[in-house]
């Protein structure tokens, strides 16, 4: 593999790693949604994932597109609200695998 290719994975790991992430810290809030600041708080402090508003907001779409959360949209993005979904907990308990994502195995 090239170094373009080690990158390319390098990538898809860390995304799928910010995925399960994103998915675990609304867990221990369920039923209650999160604001985007402090989700992105949250990834920095409780599992040193450094991400940018506008990829973190990609994530997001992409998670509430497989319906394992929902999204609360105000009048701007920095509104925005998460809220773990019954089929996210599915996921996180291994009821249901999920392409795109991390196992929520590999985390503690």
């Amino acid at each position: 593999m090239d170094h373009t290719g080690v990158n390319r994975v390098t990538e898809v790991v860390f995304r799928e790693h910010v995925r399960t992430s994103v998915l675990l810290i609304l867990r221990a809030i369920y039923p209650k949604p999160l604001s985007l600041s402090v989700l992105q708080k949250s990834l920095n402090r409780s599992r040193a994932i450094e991400i940018a508003i506008n990829p973190l907001l990609a994530e997001l779409h992409y998670l509430d597109e497989k319906q394992l959360i929902r999204l609360k949209v105000g009048t701007s993005p920095m509104s925005l609200r998460a809220q773990l979904t019954a089929r996210g907990i599915d996921f996180l308990d291994g009821h249901i695998h999920e392409v795109g994502l991390a196992s929520p195995d590999l985390f503690d």
